[in-house]
């Protein structure tokens, strides 16, 4: 199986690309990436630096196509530009038969990321509506929504609307992550093609880790393209993030928290021992 991965490269702090191709080749899933924006680190940190690639992945994809290239899926995460969305919906009509996963990565806490526009949310709409499976946060499902965060940000709550609000705007499976049961349990909420209602959850670590929503990400992606079934995938994305979460918690700050990235490295083979045995299993 192989996968085109659409997202930008930090050169320091682990997230989006330096987290998606070690975890989907350790998956066994070839992977190709087109690099939206080269960063100086990633957007935690205060003056890092941008530099938009949309120029060469236009060169990028051009040489593909006359290689003749294929996917069996795309994984669109970070978009620098609207100019960046624009090109992530020709890619979509370059590769008709790819699966598509769209992780619309705008913000976290309430908070938008500051390139992000009404425009540019505008923009997603049409996204959204070419996503086999649409992967949000909280603050990012209120955005796409144009919903205050505020009401849905503490505690349990009925999280049956937003996924059908968002699955009305065409996406065939919603997942919403990052969520809270209320019971110091933190995870994520899915409602699939066929209108089933899922979620699974797991404690909550102290502390914040960034990063976690590129890895949940990609194992979710790995797992689809390896035939597991969707809440296979859910089960297998979240226990391997707070898996990588509890190994990174010890070089937390007083906070117990880490920014830097996830010690992620060392987990991956037991994320290939899980997976071997759900897909002997399946």
């Amino acid at each position: 199986m192989k996968v085109l991965a659409m997202q930008d490269l930090a050169c320091y702090g682990k997230c989006s690309a330096s987290i998606t191709l070690p975890v989907l080749s350790a998956m066994g899933i070839e992977t190709t990436l087109l690099p939206t924006s080269v960063l100086s680190t990633h957007s935690a940190f205060a003056g890092f630096t941008f530099h938009d690639l949309l120029p060469d992945m236009e060169q990028i994809v051009r040489h593909w196509s006359s290689l003749g290239l294929t996917f069996d899926a795309i994984y669109i995460g970070y978009l620098g530009s609207q100019a960046q969305l624009n090109f992530a919906l020709s890619l979509i009509d370059r590769y008709p038969q790819a699966l598509v996963m769209v992780d619309p990565v705008m913000g976290d806490n309430g908070k938008l990321h500051r390139r992000i526009t009404p425009d540019f949310i505008g923009g997603y709409d049409r996204l959204c509506v070419r996503a086999h499976l649409l992967l949000p946060n909280l603050t990012e499902t209120c955005a796409l929504l144009r919903l205050p965060y505020e009401p849905y940000a503490s505690g349990a709550h009925n999280w049956q609307p937003l996924l059908q609000a968002l699955k009305a705007r065409g996406a065939k499976n919603v997942v919403i992550t990052g969520l809270s049961d209320g019971a110091e349990r933190l995870g994520s909420l899915c409602l699939d093609e066929g209108g089933r209602l899922r979620s699974y959850f797991r404690h909550r670590v102290a502390g914040h880790y960034h990063g976690t929503g590129d890895l949940f990400a990609s194992v979710l992606i790995g797992a689809l393209l390896q035939k597991l079934s969707l809440a296979q995938a859910l089960e297998l994305a979240t226990d391997f993030t707070v898996l990588c979460i509890q190994k990174t918690a010890p070089y937390g700050d007083a906070q117990g928290s880490h920014w830097h990235g996830l010690h992620f490295e060392a987990c991956l083979p037991q994320l290939w021992q899980r997976l071997s045995g759900l897909c002997r299993s399946t």
